[in-house]
């Protein structure tokens, strides 16, 4: 199997924490920070959370497909349950570089235990990489 030729552009990967009742905005940005567009986004699960804690995708074509299990969210939308080693990518545009809504998501209030998260991207060209200080980077209490 022969992989394409063209370059792929990607930041660091980002670890998250969320405590509990904290919540991630909807997250829509089909840019980054740095300039580049987004074409894939991979969430990866590296904790067991005990309440709460669900991806949701608010405009999802599955939003109103999904069985309710548990106490209701207060995210809208189709949800994904944290499962440890579980991870999901979705594609934020379209092959020929038009923005797909139906990858916007949130991140649910934790509501018993933490949520730890690992978050890669990858651009359709190339982007300038941020600076980083992973002692201030991405922790969410």
């Amino acid at each position: 199997m022969k992989l394409s030729s063209k370059r792929i552009w990607r930041e660091s990967i980002q670890i998250l924490m969320y405590g509990v009742n904290v919540s991630g905005d909807i997250k829509d940005e089909p840019e980054s920070r740095s300039g580049g567009h987004r074409l894939v986004t991979i969430l990866i699960y590296l904790s067991v959370v005990k309440q709460g804690g669900e991806t949701a995708f608010p405009i999802s074509e599955l939003k109103d497909s999904q069985a309710k299990e548990g106490p209701p969210s207060e995210c809208s939308g189709y949800a994904v349950q944290p499962a440890k080693c579980n991870g999901v990518m979705l594609f934020n545009s379209w092959p020929d570089g038009e923005i797909d809504k139906a990858s916007q998501y949130e991140e649910c209030s934790v509501l018993e235990g933490e949520k730890w998260l690992a978050i890669k991207h990858i651009y359709l060209r190339k982007i300038d990489s941020p600076k980083s200080s992973l002692a201030s980077e991405g922790v969410h209490r």
